[in-house]
């Protein structure tokens, strides 16, 4: 019977090197992905220092699962699909003496800022539609004779867990806003300086 675990995804769902690495090192572990999920992946235990490497391609229109013949197509190459980090990437593995894909990294960082714009369009919908509930009862408690009576009239438990799930769901939204586009920007700069560093020993 084979024997399952899930580990604790210790990188965020778009920094797809270090999480390639780490899907490695725990292959060397004796661990080989078996379904991808964004904070616990579930893995298969298999023997400790498996030659096992990993391949993590963008995902484009098929967001949640590339299309059955692509993934035989991979197979037929050697490369196992594992799953889909939705919106992020593909998962395959193979034996580390498996040829390597023809990657471009200009596809993960044009798959990086599509994220981005999606994300920014998704905060700006959601931070007026939280500042109108907050506004909506400020002007109706400012029209009432007594503030502090309507205050404990229309301020129940259901209405205080409303304005706290937009406002911490607004919160969340925007500081993943922001630390994927402080991301795309220290890759910008690594790729710039490569490339200056290539172009002067040409």
């Amino acid at each position: 019977m084979s024997i399952t675990k899930r580990f604790w995804l210790p990188y965020a769902s778009y920094d797809m090197v270090n999480i390639k690495n780490w899907l490695e090192e725990k292959a060397e572990d004796g661990y080989i992905l078996k379904k991808m999920k964004s904070n616990f992946p579930v893995f298969l235990e298999v023997e400790r220092g498996s030659s096992i490497k990993y391949h993590l391609e963008p995902t484009v229109k098929d967001r949640s699962k590339p299309p059955e013949e692509i993934i035989e197509t991979r197979k037929q190459r050697g490369w196992q699909y594992a799953g889909t980090l939705p919106d992020f990437f593909h998962v395959y593995y193979a034996d580390k003496s498996t040829s390597e894909f023809n990657h471009q990294p200009e596809d993960i960082t044009h798959k990086l800022k599509e994220k981005l714009r999606s994300d920014k369009k998704s905060l700006l919908l959601h931070l007026p539609l939280s500042l109108l509930v907050v506004f909506t009862d400020l002007l109706s408690m400012n029209r009432s004779d007594t503030p502090s009576i309507w205050f404990f009239q229309n301020f129940n438990w259901m209405h205080m867990m409303l304005l706290l799930t937009f406002v911490l769901s607004g919160s969340f939204k925007l500081i993943s806003y922001q630390k994927l586009r402080n991301y795309i920007k220290s890759t910008d700069r690594k790729e710039e300086s490569n490339y200056l560093f290539f172009s002067g020993m040409l």
